[in-house]
């Protein structure tokens, strides 16, 4: 069963593991590191698998490599792993889902998961947004859909927003300032949807969710095409989490500008004023 979690549960759950199993994009958290050296100092068998091949990032590339040596030293079995994207901590017999990188603050949304193998969680990006596009498929004249994710573009996803508010659903869409800015064809993925009738803002930190009348679908994979055999999750069984989702969107969406480098037309501008 999945139940809403939080980053000290996790440090908890890593304080008395026996068997810890990391695997990430990315680590934010020093707090996470040092629980994963403690416990391999205190004798429990950890595992940690890093991205190799960061999107657009050599920077992040090298300090994985660099985290990944550390932990080594620690007596960490740490590796790079080609196309790692998922956010994972398994410890014992609990697996905790975080929907970013594990940041050291309180705006991830964290799952904990007690049901090995769990099959109402996706394990690959292709399966993860497979069950967003069904959940944002279901929309109807009138219901509102909120999506936050940190880079957009071109798919499944953008395929169901579109056809969603030309149906007359109320869609907000909420993307990841930074990538925008640097990436034309994300741009180009948004005009499109502001054409379509979608409201686009951007913030400079998002979470991957989308939250619509009927439910709630979250996970650590981004609304683009491509890379769809690659290591992410995603779920439909995140009721518990639903209310946070959508009071970190109205919060986020509060304080969100106008998506950088994107034309808005008269419809679009009328139609963010109403929301």
């Amino acid at each position: 069963m999945l139940a809403l979690s939080s980053e000290s549960a996790v440090l908890a759950a890593i304080a008395v593991a026996k068997r810890v199993e990391v695997d990430a994009y990315m680590l934010g958290s020093a707090g996470l590191i040092r629980a994963l050296e403690d416990a391999a100092a205190r004798g429990a068998g950890v595992t940690v698998r890093l991205c190799a091949d960061p999107y657009r990032s050599d920077g992040l590339a090298r300090a994985n490599a660099r985290l990944a040596e550390r932990l080594r030293a620690d007596g960490i079995d740490a590796r790079l792993v080609p196309e790692e994207h998922a956010k994972t901590v398994r410890a014992d017999g609990a697996t905790f889902y975080d929907d970013c990188n594990w940041r050291a603050s309180d705006d991830d949304t964290i799952l904990r998961d007690d049901v090995p193998g769990d099959p109402g969680v996706a394990t690959t990006k292709g399966a993860a947004l497979e069950l967003e596009r069904r959940l944002l498929a279901g929309a109807e004249r009138g219901d509102r859909i909120d999506v936050e994710t940190e880079s957009f573009g071109n798919g499944p996803i953008s395929g169901a927003l579109a056809r969603a508010a030309r149906a007359g659903a109320c869609v907000r869409l909420l993307v990841d300032a930074r990538e925008l800015r640097r990436n034309a064809r994300e741009r180009a993925a948004i005009s499109a949807m502001r054409r379509a009738g979608v409201v686009v803002r951007a913030t400079d930190a998002t979470e991957k969710f989308a939250v619509t009348d009927a439910g709630l679908w979250l996970g650590s994979a981004n609304a683009t095409y491509g890379a769809f055999d690659q290591s992410d999750w995603g779920t439909l069984a995140a009721t518990a989490a639903r209310s946070r989702c959508s009071a970190a969107f109205e919060r986020r969406w509060s304080e969100a500008e106008e998506a950088p480098g994107v034309r808005v037309g008269a419809r679009e501008d009328g139609l963010a004023r109403n929301v």
